[in-house]
């Protein structure tokens, strides 16, 4: 049987986190799970059974980049990073240009979150705009 895929363009700013997460979960409410997204904004989807699924976003340059070298060279951090978040339960989706897509079922109502410090809750968004213009 061959996989049913559909693809959609949409626009993010960086800092418009929660608006695309909330979009991806609606798209997993409607039974079209993330597969892949391009840089420039398509999104593919593979279909599948509708479910509430939490996504959450994370930037870490390097992870999927070849110059990421010369921004983040420790690959033990790298590593230690996605084996925490894999171990809190979140499956890692996709990497996009230093962006980490996670998704993490929701059970009784509850959203999960990826990060439950004050000081974690967005702490890249920023430094992801500033590392883009400072690389330029």
């Amino acid at each position: 049987m061959s996989e049913t895929l559909i693809k959609k363009f949409k626009c993010f700013w960086s800092w418009e986190l929660e608006q695309e997460q909330q979009w991806l979960r609606e798209m997993a409410s409607q039974g079209w799970h993330l597969k892949a997204r391009s840089f420039f904004g398509v999104y593919s989807f593979i279909q599948g059974e509708p479910a509430d699924i939490a996504y959450a976003l994370d930037y870490i340059p390097g992870l999927n980049m070849e110059f990421a070298s010369r921004l983040e060279p420790d690959i033990h951090y790298q590593q230690f990073y996605h084996q925490l978040i894999i171990d809190a339960g979140w499956e890692h989706v996709l990497a996009s240009l230093g962006w980490q897509y996670w998704r993490m079922p929701v059970h009784n109502g509850k959203v999960p979150e990826i990060f439950t410090g004050n000081a974690s809750k967005n702490p890249n968004t920023s430094d992801a705009c500033g590392r883009c213009a400072s690389s330029i």
